[in-house]
């Protein structure tokens, strides 16, 4: 949910609660993490570090082998905020959070996010999957549908949203807890597939989606209505999002320069001829066909930080042939962004995008430039962070990986040594 989509929502009375709850504390524009990507944001947020101490850099990664591999809760190396509050006495209640799938033993319930296929394997305690069934309560509703039947899809948002709601506060009012989380898929999902009809107020689902936006409007006002006395409140987003304007295939381009060979029936990066030089994983994460780390691997360790040189130039020379305007605003060495104990399994290169070009990385042949049923796409500079009763500190760019500590700091819980973000209140700011 960007914060500037928030800002235009209240500013035409179109989330009337939550604009009126937004003036009683901080309400501010927060930064995502690089790639801005949901599995490494929420990560980020919930360890209070960055993934080269969580180990969690992309929705997609790989493994031993160089074979794709989907990044989970077993991947994830740094301890989350429950764990710690659990052992501070705390008993946590965390519903639909990312990277929580299989869930993990708390002190409370913990229902895992969208990579959970059935209810029966997506909580702990096992238990907790009865009650959810009798609410109607969905993990996900299945992306795909929005390709062929995008109403549907939509109602199926809005189901998923009001058990999600119905679950949350059951849960609240009938079991013990110290801190309690509420992740909203449902934001994301009609970002990406009605982002158009938001733009164009003559869409038939312009309408509809300002009407989800309202539904998510009353959620957080009904939760924050049965909250305890003096209970902190907390709102956030996990990054932005814009309209899409090209699906841009980095892999075609390496190879379109010369530096990607597939091999016939490329499926996956141990796929790669060994000529290539350097390949992709979404988003924008290029890694240099290193001899010793990649199987495949062409590129001696001497020529490393020439090829890496290479890549860059090749990508930010890369621009839109409709308009000569540059795809990649910024590529980062991997030095640049991460640091710890799994820093070796980052990328070499991180491409970030300018606003409306979505990066993607087939192990095929596909053409450069695309579009397809997605129309929104995540941003990194507009997530956004609202907490109630207290002003926050404005001096450098807030970004998700203070939260936490912020959090740990709200809570009167000892803000843990080696965590890479720092609390954000202003000290004697309560409101």
């Amino acid at each position: 949910m960007p914060f500037s989509l928030l800002r235009e929502a209240f500013a035409k009375g179109k989330m009337p609660k939550f604009a009126r709850l937004s003036r009683e504390g901080a309400f501010v524009r927060m930064n995502s993490v690089l790639p801005t990507i949901s599995s490494v944001a929420w990560a980020t947020f919930m360890t209070g570090v960055n993934p080269g101490k969580h180990n969690i850099y992309g929705f997609v990664d790989r493994d031993e082998e160089m074979r794709f591999t989907i990044s989970s809760s077993r991947a994830l190396k740094a301890r989350t905020l429950w764990e710690r509050l659990n052992e501070h006495g705390k008993p946590t209640i965390v519903i639909n959070v990312p990277v929580t799938y299989p869930p993990i033993p708390v002190n409370g319930i913990l229902v895992s996010g969208f990579l959970g296929r059935t209810l029966d394997r997506s909580t702990y305690p096992p238990k907790t999957a009865a009650r959810l069934k009798d609410i109607g309560y969905v993990i996900d509703p299945d992306p795909w549908k929005a390709k062929g039947n995008k109403e549907g899809f939509l109602e199926d948002c809005f189901t998923v949203l009001r058990a999600r709601k119905e679950a949350a506060l059951e849960f609240m009012k009938e079991q013990d807890w110290g801190f309690f989380m509420l992740h909203v898929m449902g934001t994301d999902r009609v970002n990406h597939f009605y982002w158009d009809g938001y733009e164009d107020e003559g869409s038939p689902y312009h309408e509809r989606f300002w009407e989800f936006y309202r539904e998510v409007d009353r959620t957080i006002a009904e939760i924050h209505a049965v909250l305890p006395k003096g209970c902190e409140f907390v709102v956030l987003s996990d990054h932005g999002f814009c309209g899409i304007k090209k699906e841009v295939d980095v892999n075609a381009h390496l190879c379109e320069q010369g530096v990607l060979n597939f091999r016939e029936g490329s499926k996956e990066p141990a796929d790669i001829d060994p000529s290539s030089k350097a390949y992709s994983l979404i988003p924008g994460r290029i890694f240099i066909n290193s001899i010793g780390r990649e199987l495949t691997g062409s590129v001696e360790s001497e020529h490393y930080e020439g090829v890496r040189e290479e890549i860059s130039e090749l990508l930010l020379e890369l621009t839109d042939p409709e308009t000569g305007d540059p795809v990649i605003e910024r590529v980062y060495k991997r030095e640049e962004l991460y640091d710890g104990p799994y820093f070796d399994r980052a990328a070499d290169l991180i491409a970030h995008p300018h606003r409306g070009y979505d990066l993607k990385a087939k192990m095929e042949e596909s053409p450069l430039f695309g579009r397809s049923h997605r129309v929104g796409m995540h941003t990194y500079d507009d997530a956004l962070l609202f907490i109630e009763g207290h002003d926050v500190e404005t001096d450098r760019a807030i970004s998700i990986v203070d939260v936490t500590p912020t959090i740990f700091d709200l809570m009167g819980v000892l803000i843990p040594d080696g965590l890479d973000g720092r609390s954000l209140l202003r000290a004697g700011a309560r409101t």
